[in-house]
């Protein structure tokens, strides 16, 4: 089934994942250099799957495939995109498929 986002809405969600993947790269640049300079071990862990997970937000954007569940194939809900950019799961598959 194909989401029916608008085309603004596709944008707007674009432009929200982008912003957050700049933001996450930069603190992350940010707090190496840091670390660089005080000898700190840092486990960059959830920052790459931060950025893993808008990369690959972005990938569904540009292949047509974002807002539609990975796992049924249903459309994901606005509301649920809205309030979860990186969404890959409707609703009722959310809570079989992400612990």
């Amino acid at each position: 089934m194909a989401i029916c986002l608008k085309i603004s809405e596709v944008t707007a969600f674009r432009s929200e994942l982008e912003g957050l993947l700049e933001s996450v790269q930069e603190d992350t640049r940010e707090a190496q250099l840091e670390a660089a300079k005080t000898g700190k071990v840092i486990d960059f862990s959830a920052e790459r799957k931060v950025i893993e997970q808008c990369e690959a937000a972005l990938a569904r954007i540009d292949s047509g495939s974002y807002g539609i569940c990975e796992n049924c194939g249903e459309d994901i809900e606005l509301s649920h995109l809205k309030a979860d950019p990186l969404a890959r799961f409707c609703i009722s598959c959310k809570g079989l498929a992400e612990p």
